[in-house]
């Protein structure tokens, strides 16, 4: 029988003690900007909205197709949409949108990341950043005195051909700004306990806690590659692959990661932020 030296011995003990309580992943996950290894609790929306990246995209890059199952341990290539230092040199022919699609970002993604502005002119020999929706974004002014001071969830709006509600009432204590390290949604005060609803019909994607930052968390996936998130709850009470109707209730508000009770609703379209207030029914 092989021996081990004991110094390799205990190194071999240590490394398998490891593995084993870690659940052979990594505690530095992902494993570098372009890959990620599934942790439990992930779904593959999680890790798109962790992100900034278009569900879909993520997919296709990974020959992964509906209902998008994934594994634990399973290695994602995340694709050089969220390499913040990429760059792309413009050649004859090339557009806006190929580009895009080349590098699984999206056209408006790439034009807000370079400050283009349509009709999106390019010329040969262009550096492009190709940070896509996870990168540097131009960053935005919000008014904060045009915002509602307090809202409800009477009344709804059909935007995007989606019919959109407020998902809580309560008092707006911040804005959504597209800045870097700006709000990416509208948060929301209000009592502990208090009803948070799907803000339009959809399915459950992802329900949990596995993002650091936000809590008990809901996703929920609306057509039009909409998604639309609820963070900080108390309790959840929807599970994955439900559906939902607009008004339904799916958490209780609370204070889970965040220092007061209040819910951040986050509206995502093909992975890119946008403005909740631009789409919910005027207060």
């Amino acid at each position: 029988m092989f021996h081990l030296p004991l110094p390799q011995l205990c190194l071999a003990l240590t490394a398998a003690v490891s593995l084993a309580l870690c659940g052979c992943s990594s505690s530095t996950d992902p494993l570098s900007t372009d890959s990620y290894r599934v942790r439990s609790g992930d779904t593959l929306y999680s890790i798109a909205f962790k992100y900034g990246l278009d569900y879909k995209n993520l997919a296709r890059l990974n020959g992964i197709s509906a209902p998008y199952r994934i594994y634990v341990g399973q290695i994602l290539n995340l694709g050089s949409a969220i390499a913040a230092d990429a760059s792309y040199t413009v050649k004859s022919g090339d557009t806006l949108s190929e580009i895009a699609s080349r590098h699984h970002t999206t056209t408006v993604a790439l034009a807000s990341l370079n400050h283009l502005s349509a009709p999106y002119t390019l010329y040969v020999g262009q550096k492009l950043k190709l940070g896509g929706a996870s990168g540097e974004r131009a960053a935005a002014t919000v008014n904060v005195a045009a915002l509602p001071t307090n809202v409800t969830v009477q009344g709804t709006r059909r935007t995007a051909g989606i019919v959109w509600s407020w998902p809580t009432n309560g008092r707006i204590t911040d804005g959504y700004s597209d800045a870097e390290l700006g709000n990416p949604g509208v948060t929301i005060a209000g009592k502990r306990h208090q009803a948070v609803k799907a803000a339009a019909d959809g399915k459950v994607v992802y329900a949990g806690n596995a993002l650091r930052g936000y809590g008990n968390l809901v996703i929920l996936n609306h057509t039009g590659n909409y998604l639309s998130a609820y963070a900080h709850n108390e309790q959840l009470l929807v599970t994955e692959g439900q559906q939902v109707q607009r008004g339904q209730n799916i958490a209780t508000m609370g204070s889970t990661d965040t220092d007061s009770v209040e819910l951040l609703f986050e509206l995502r379209h093909e992975g890119i932020t946008v403005d909740p207030v631009a789409y919910l029914p005027k207060q």
